[in-house]
């Protein structure tokens, strides 16, 4: 089932910021084996896409009670070039 109907869509002048899904995964995984990338994450380098799908499905399980994760997209070329979010969010305390 799609959040979209629901799920928060931001945009700025250069950048959209909407739900992560299947179709951003060649270009998640890309980012998500890049040493300059994931120096600063909390996961060692993805060395298949199945991870990738994985960690796009986890990170859409977050959403509404956990947190939320978006997809950053390049507004001129469509391309995925990251996420960004929020984790551990307390609904009860706003």
């Amino acid at each position: 089932m799609a959040l979209i109907d629901y799920f928060p869509v931001l945009a700025t002048e250069r950048l959209d910021l909407r739900e992560l899904d299947e179709s951003h995964v060649d270009s998640l995984y890309r980012v998500w084996t890049d040493p300059a990338v994931i120096e600063f994450l909390v996961l060692d380098p993805f060395v298949e896409v199945a991870q990738a799908m994985d960690m796009i499905s986890l990170l859409r399980g977050l959403y509404p009670d956990q947190g939320i994760r978006w997809a950053i997209v390049e507004r001129s070329s469509g391309s995925v070039v990251g996420t960004c979010g929020f984790h551990r969010l307390s609904l009860e305390h706003h």
